[in-house]
């Protein structure tokens, strides 16, 4: 089948250009089971398990991403986080941007997320110190994450491009709920994440698009 794909003969040529086309090529409901969001095949990582992945998934400048954020791993230490329940969907938009935005530090400059993690978070800023020769504290890293993810986001938005309209499929979300499993008869709330999360980081709830005043502040005027 590998080669098949390389090759594009027979169904290779139908998968090959992932499972948003094939499905479409297939037609007969099978979007149902095609797995992505806007095209993007959605990782192994289970927001049913960590709710905060779904919307990272669906609101990241390229989604369905795991390497963006969200909960997907243990904070490093030192971070100051609250107590969240699996299965409680309300109040977790603080904490997301924290995790989201530090991610986003990393990432840009080059380090590897289990280093992140077996790291005391201090690390992050005094890394950035050591390089830039600037005194940085982490209130300046987060808030540099976010200049990061506006960034992208904004790039995304003028070419038409709404996360908001964004179909995440019901399968990872428990829609409807498994019935076996570490996860049964869980239904992940990703409307309530979703809309407290953009009114945390001042951005329209259905446009998405960000305030004048916030992207001022983060120097994007």
């Amino acid at each position: 089948m590998t080669e098949k794909l390389a090759k594009r003969e027979g169904l290779g040529d139908i998968l090959a250009d992932g499972v948003k086309v094939a499905s479409e090529k297939i037609g007969k409901g099978s979007e149902e089971f095609a797995m992505h969001i806007h095209g993007q095949e959605v990782p192994m990582h289970d927001p049913k398990y960590t709710p905060g992945l779904a919307p990272t998934y669906q609101l990241d400048a390229t989604p369905a991403r795991h390497t963006q954020g969200g909960e997907l791993i243990a904070p490093p230490s030192g971070l100051e986080l609250g107590e969240h329940d699996r299965e409680n969907y309300t109040g977790r938009a603080k904490d997301q941007r924290i995790l989201v935005n530090l991610m986003h530090v990393v990432n840009a400059t080059g380090l590897c997320m289990f280093g992140y993690i077996s790291l005391n978070v201090q690390a992050i800023p005094d890394f950035m110190n050591s390089i830039i020769g600037w005194d940085v504290d982490m209130d300046e890293c987060i808030e540099t994450g976010e200049r990061i993810g506006t960034l992208r986001h904004l790039f995304n938005l003028r070419e038409g491009l709404n996360p908001r309209n964004f179909k995440v499929p019901g399968r990872i979300l428990g829609n409807p709920p498994l019935k076996e499993g570490n996860v049964r008869d869980i239904t992940v709330d990703l409307d309530t994440m979703v809309k407290e999360y953009l009114e945390l980081m001042d951005w329209d709830v259905e446009t998405t698009q960000p305030s004048e005043k916030r992207l001022r502040e983060l120097g994007l005027a």
